[in-house]
């Protein structure tokens, strides 16, 4: 069985696809966020949150499904976490 402490725990590059189970990748104490490519074998971006966090995923349409937008409430704060997923070809620093 896997196990973490983290609260928040951020992957890009999952590499998983849609035919992927939400269930393979679950750990216990905890909700998930994902986001595949389906054109692509790379990128994908997944977000794990501890389930004591109110947390809740921004859906919206995106072009390259590279990103996850989702809302976390701590301490009577909102953060917006904006996960995005550059490969390599398109990025701007290469």
């Amino acid at each position: 069985m896997i196990t973490c402490r983290y609260p928040i725990v951020i992957v890009t590059e999952t590499l998983w696809n849609e035919g992927t189970e939400d269930s393979e990748l679950m750990l216990p104490g905890y909700i998930l966020f994902r986001c595949e490519r389906d054109v692509k074998k790379h990128g994908g971006v997944l977000v794990v949150i501890q389930k004591s966090i109110k947390a809740e995923q921004i859906r919206e349409e995106l072009t390259d499904k590279s990103c996850i937008l989702t809302k976390v409430y701590l301490q009577l704060k909102k953060y917006l976490l904006c996960i995005i997923h550059n490969p390599p070809q398109v990025s701007a620093y290469r």
